[in-house]
């Protein structure tokens, strides 16, 4: 008998309310920048926002395949480690464009 995946409820619970907390913050943020730095329309910004939830919808579908047909630890470590490259990065890109706004 093949021995079943499982990972534990309080992890699943745990990414799920950083995803929610990072797309609840990247929302308006970016309804702000497109509307009053780049000058675009409110439409445009929620058409921006819709085809990222798409997008969020198809990788989410991906991560369950993968989830459920590969080794899931190794893809839940290399997103994470990802995520937080790439967040590093934009702190420290956006951190000498804000200086000129100031």
């Amino acid at each position: 008998m093949k021995q079943q995946k499982q990972l534990k409820l309080n992890w699943l619970l745990l990414g799920s309310l950083l995803v929610s907390t990072g797309t609840s913050f990247i929302w308006p943020l970016t309804t702000v920048y497109m509307h009053d730095y780049l000058q675009q329309t409110l439409s445009l910004a929620g058409v921006v926002l819709l085809i990222e939830s798409v997008v969020m919808i198809v990788g989410s579908y991906f991560g369950g395949y993968i989830f459920d047909h590969l080794h899931f630890h190794f893809w839940l470590q290399a997103a994470l480690g990802l995520s937080v490259v790439s967040m590093f990065l934009l702190i420290f890109s956006m951190a000498g464009q804000l200086t000129r706004f100031y």
